[in-house]
């Protein structure tokens, strides 16, 4: 049986799950797109379309492969992939200007060094980030962006640039309505049938899943109802298996010895979501009745 090719969009659940099938070589994914929102989703697939021009700097902010360049000789079209599987993990989007940054490459970037330089500088970047930008709150984003500013220097690496990103960036909020709009503007730009998988953000001691925001899960689930997508729910697998055999201590990232599970579970979706296209295509169409015009 030939590996299944999905187009994968999400972060570390996700990938937790595909990795055991990747590994077992049942899954081939046609590419892997790190992007914890849909606007980052959004310009990632317009960028590989050949529609997006982010400055070169910004690159590794936003997640931007060489290999997801369509000039690139390591490129792969996206309509090489069988089914699109989408993770949304907040509606809490990252801006600089119009391009969207991904978060964990600040942390990985420049706030991790920031926050080792004194337990002041670790507590102006956690409000820079939580507060300021994923809490869209510009005042305490500035507040901790002018204690910050002083303390760059060569151990970070582009300061100039850094320095603008502290003063410039900052956070919105997507409404359920955006939310909605943007899986659907994703889904008409991927080829390929798409599903959407929940994310979770935490997990309660009694397995009950704790989103964040607190409406996301809800929202998700909407959102793949009122646009007519299967979804993948892996909080009901979580609880058949029990929280604290599944989840790591934080309940926050899959154990390892349970994503093989979770990955048996999503393979069986994406199966089914690729059988179910499969069987729509051989279809034979049918009459298309037309009401007769009104006098």
């Amino acid at each position: 049986m030939n590996p299944m090719r999905p187009l994968a969009i999400g972060a570390c659940q996700l990938t937790a799950a595909l990795s055991p099938l990747i590994r077992d070589n049942r899954v081939r994914p046609s590419h892997v797109i790190g992007a914890y929102t849909t606007a980052e989703a959004h310009q990632r697939l317009r960028f590989m379309r050949g529609e997006f021009d982010t400055p070169k700097e910004l690159h590794r902010f936003c997640e931007i492969k060489e290999w997801l360049n369509p000039d690139s000789p390591n490129f792969k079209p996206l309509a090489s992939a069988e089914l699109s599987v989408l993770e949304p993990n907040s509606p809490c989007c990252t801006y600089f200007g119009s391009y969207a940054l991904n978060r964990a490459t600040l942390i990985r970037d420049f706030l991790d060094a920031l926050a080792k330089i004194s337990a002041e500088a670790h507590r102006a970047t956690s409000v820079w980030l939580l507060q300021g930008l994923l809490g869209a709150n510009e005042q305490r984003k500035r507040e901790a962006a002018e204690f910050l500013v002083p303390l760059l220097d060569d151990r970070i690496e582009d300061v100039d640039l850094v320095r603008e990103l502290l003063l410039g960036m900052y956070g919105r909020k997507q409404d359920f309505d955006e939310f909605v709009s943007s899986i659907a503007e994703i889904r008409d730009m991927v080829p390929s049938p798409m599903a959407l998988v929940v994310y979770i953000h935490q997990y309660l001691p009694d397995g009950r899943p704790l989103p964040w925001p607190p409406e996301h899960l809800e929202n998700t689930l909407e959102a793949a109802r009122k646009l007519d997508l299967p979804v993948f729910n892996p909080a009901e697998i979580v609880a058949s298996f029990g929280v604290d055999n599944a989840m790591n201590e934080p309940r926050t990232l899959y154990r390892e010895e349970f994503a093989p599970v979770v990955g048996e579970r999503l393979y069986a979706f994406m199966s089914e979501v690729v059988a179910s296209e499969s069987k729509a295509l051989q279809r034979p169409l049918t009459a298309i009745h037309t009401p007769a015009a009104e006098d």
